[in-house]
This record gives C-alpha cells, structure tokens and sequence, in this order.
C-alpha cells in the first residue's frame, strides 16, 4: 500500500515555535518549579508568575543576541 503524508505547516517557521516553547517549558519547570516546594495552587501561580517575569525582563538569553525577550520585542517592533 503507498501512503502519502502531507506535512502540516500553519505558517513559515511553525516547528521553530515548538522547539522555542519546548525550551521554555524546560526552563520553567527546572528553574521555576522543582526548584521550589510549592505548598498550594496559589502559592505556584505566584512564584510561577515571578520566575515568568524575571525570564522575560531580566534573564538574557542566548538566541536573541543576549537581550532579554522583552529587549528583542521592542527591538523588533522598532
């Protein structure tokens, strides 16, 4: 039998977006939340929300040149 596959692409750079939120997903659960014990929902929502501030406004990182993801935005939106 000869099956053919489509590959399903939304948009240009689709399986990039993956592997970026595949490495967020990463960060955030070995930096974020094993890190910490969280004792409730609450207490995870809060610390979880610090950690996703600091990545984005603080924390360099290495693909968009060092800058921070909110510096590589308003770069780009420039």
């Amino acid at each position: 039998m000869d099956a053919t596959v489509k590959v399903s692409m939304d948009s240009r750079g689709r399986w990039m977006d993956s592997v970026m939120i595949e490495q967020q997903w990463r960060s955030l659960t070995y930096e974020g939340a094993y890190r910490h014990a969280f004792e409730t929902g609450s207490a995870a929502r809060a610390g979880i929300g610090k950690w996703v501030t600091f990545d984005d406004t603080e924390h360099p990182h290495s693909s968009p040149g060092g800058r921070t993801p909110i510096e590589a935005h308003e770069r780009a939106a420039a």
